[in-house]
């Protein structure tokens, strides 16, 4: 009995003399963990964004034989901030005024106080960017418009909600899955056409090009109650050009406090954040468009021409 005493006692104080040492290791341990999870931190912040330089050109003509005179041209910035993109710095040639919209759109303004007759004026335009790989939910923007309220679909605002509650699922994030695979499989490009068919007409058809698939899917997901909106700007994973075969609409959803991305046309759904350059965002709800049938640029005076270099 003795003997098993002593052991007993010989075993508290052994682990009486381990105990500062576990607290000691456990100290580095937390500490090496919290440090390793700082570096992985800042490395992956570091390889989730892209640093790009865009440019883009016009020429601007006078068709007229008379001086034109203070006549303006306008065209769409990159968006300043967007849970991907952040506009960093805009450069043209020659100088511009900015002006933003209600919606947060921006618009190069360009003044031509004296433009002589069959003159062309060329205007340059670089801006430096920076592209997340994934959305950044310190910077998302709540949504703006009610969810529920599905764009261009007067005549057949049953079908849609109907459609939209067939793909329902448990979570808005299956949902919006549900629809994008929905809208990519039934519908077919059909090249590009300068007039929108709406939602309606898209899901009749089940045709059109890039702004058919964006509408169709954004009406859906309001259908669905998910906050949905148009995006336009330029597709362009591998060059720093914008050219006008570029441009691009494609649609967002609003879950988890982030904007997320939706290209059914381009069957790309929430990947591939840092191909797309944001120039505006279209809550759809809105009929005044004040620039061109493309809704990317226009001059004020008939007698200019203006034309996007390729």
């Amino acid at each position: 009995c003795a003997s098993s005493k002593k052991s007993m006692m010989g075993d508290k104080r052994s682990t009486a003399l381990s105990a500062p040492i576990v607290a000691a290791m456990l100290t580095i341990t937390i500490t090496f963990s919290l440090f390793w999870k700082h570096i992985s931190d800042d490395a992956a912040l570091q390889t989730q964004t892209v640093q790009r330089t865009v440019y883009y050109r016009f020429q601007v003509r006078n068709t007229t034989n008379r001086p034109v005179v203070n006549a303006h041209f306008f065209v769409h910035a990159p968006a300043a901030h967007t849970t991907t993109q952040h506009c960093a710095s805009i450069q043209s040639s020659p100088a511009h005024e900015m002006t933003i919209a209600s919606t947060g759109n921006r618009m190069l303004k360009f003044t031509f106080e004296n433009f002589p007759p069959y003159a062309t004026k060329t205007i340059d335009i670089r801006a430096t960017l920076l592209l997340g790989t994934t959305p950044d939910k310190k910077i998302g923007s709540a949504p703006h418009q009610p969810a529920g309220q599905a764009p261009n679909v007067a005549n057949g605002k049953d079908e849609i909600h109907r459609l939209a509650a067939q793909q329902k699922a448990e979570s808005v994030f299956a949902t919006a899955n549900n629809l994008y695979h929905w809208v990519a499989d039934h519908v077919h490009y059909s090249g590009y056409d300068r007039k929108s068919k709406g939602a309606y007409r898209t899901l009749r058809s089940r045709k059109g090009d890039c702004t058919e698939f964006a509408d169709l899917f954004v009406a859906l997901a309001r259908a669905a109650n998910i906050p949905a909106r148009r995006v336009s700007g330029y597709l362009c994973p591998n060059t720093g050009i914008l050219r006008p075969v570029d441009y691009h609409d494609w649609a967002e959803f609003y879950h988890d406090g982030i904007w997320r991305l939706v290209d059914a046309q381009q069957r790309n759904f929430d990947t591939r954040y840092h191909h797309y350059i944001v120039m505006q965002i279209d809550d759809l709800s809105s009929s005044n468009k004040s620039a061109s049938a493309s809704n990317r640029f226009y001059v004020d005076d008939k007698g200019l021409t203006v034309k996007m270099e390729s």
